[in-house]
């Protein structure tokens, strides 16, 4: 109940901060301008990825969170074992990609925690608003290109004690490049995919329709992030 309630307030946070960044494209001078595979050097770094949950948005007073956690006990049991891992994948796929354009990658098993950064000064446009400029000394990189998803599992939309339709899959998060010099983005990419089961999803205590959307939305985020390259 701690996490539903958790994401219930950083929800309502959403209306105090600044707005979101807006996607940037990736120029593909970037990557590939003359002499870029001599003085390119990408480090590849993401952020611990978050335990598949359920989430119930919608469900916004404490009674109607309990009473939709309970009509959820099994699910919950069941994504609680799922494991994020594959979604780790991403970074072999994105060094294949990389080293195909004469980029130097450097894969970094670091965890990032951004919020442990200092912050950037600068409030011009695309700009970052933590400083990455240690990490060019600390691996030898001109460029960090970060994977931070946010959240993973099911979801299902609730309007009070009562469901707004059937669960889904769903997985959210950014990835970006940042230039080290400056702490500008090269590149932003909001993902964002939901899918839904294919056939019938209550099927306790496996869910195999809602489990096999789950792969699904993480390989779809997989395939969204390497195509931009």
């Amino acid at each position: 109940m701690l996490k539903v309630i958790f994401f219930i307030a950083l929800l309502g946070l959403t209306g105090c901060v600044a707005a979101p960044q807006q996607p940037i494209p990736l120029d593909e001078s970037t990557l590939t301008s003359p002499g870029a595979e001599n003085n390119l050097q990408v480090g590849i770094m993401m952020t611990e990825l978050p335990a598949p949950d359920v989430l119930l948005p919608g469900a916004n007073c404490l009674l109607c969170i309990g009473v939709a956690e309970a009509n959820h006990s099994r699910m919950s049991k069941h994504v609680d074992a799922l494991k994020p891992d594959d979604f780790s994948l991403v970074k072999s796929d994105l060094v294949s990609e990389l080293k195909e354009k004469g980029v130097e990658v450097v894969v970094i098993d670091e965890i990032l925690v951004a919020a442990d950064l200092p912050k950037n000064k600068s409030e011009a446009p695309n700009m970052s608003n933590v400083d990455f400029s240690q990490y060019k000394e600390l691996y030898g990189i001109t460029h960090l290109l970060v994977i931070d998803i946010a959240y993973l599992g099911i979801e299902r939309q609730y309007a009070s004690y009562i469901p707004r339709g059937d669960p889904y899959a769903a997985i959210g998060g950014i990835s970006y490049l940042v230039d080290l010099n400056d702490n500008s983005y090269k590149w932003y990419l909001q993902i964002n995919f939901v899918k839904a089961a294919n056939g019938e999803w209550d099927e306790p205590p496996t869910f195999p329709a809602l489990t096999n959307a789950y792969h699904q939305v993480i390989e779809m985020a997989r395939e969204a992030i390497v195509a931009e390259f």
